[in-house]
């Protein structure tokens, strides 16, 4: 089936994806980092030429769960509020990523994937704002990135 996308120039759909990509975007896509590699939810938290990201993880991992400081950065997500996921889920912003994607990759993905793009809502993007505000786990550089770019 063809999508409505593949209607559009490329060069349209490159500058949409400009526009759309940023902190709050959510992707699926394949992701060498992890152990094994798969497939992924991955939001921005914060944007840049090398994004921060977090993933979106179906269960806390009992590590995490074990150690409180890291079980607060766990943001819960709810099926209900995201049409992309089967189950409650969590954002794990206790562990950021960065260069493990480029800006110009997630663009690319946008462009060429874009009903594997989403957007954090305005009341997740505030509970990471919360918590990063509320951490010292993470870095400070990173901490004031994501709370430039994520907050109203």
């Amino acid at each position: 089936m063809t999508r409505l996308g593949g209607f559009f120039p490329e060069e349209m759909r490159h500058s949409h994806a400009s526009r759309q990509v940023g902190a709050g975007s959510v992707f699926f896509t394949h992701c060498d980092f992890t152990t094994p590699p798969k497939c992924k939810y991955v939001a921005v938290l914060a944007d840049g030429e090398h994004p921060l990201l977090a993933l979106i993880n179906s269960e806390v991992h009992p590590f995490i769960q074990a150690r409180s400081h890291l079980l607060q950065l766990q943001v819960p997500l709810f099926a209900g509020d995201y049409a992309f996921l089967d189950h409650d889920s969590y954002l794990n912003c206790a562990r950021i990523f960065q260069g493990e994607f480029s800006r110009a990759e997630l663009e690319g993905i946008w462009s060429t994937y874009p009903d594997n793009c989403w957007e954090l809502t305005n009341t997740t993007r505030s509970e990471v704002v919360s918590v990063i505000g509320a951490t010292e786990v993470l870095s400070e550089v990173h901490r004031a990135a994501i709370l430039r770019d994520l907050s109203p």
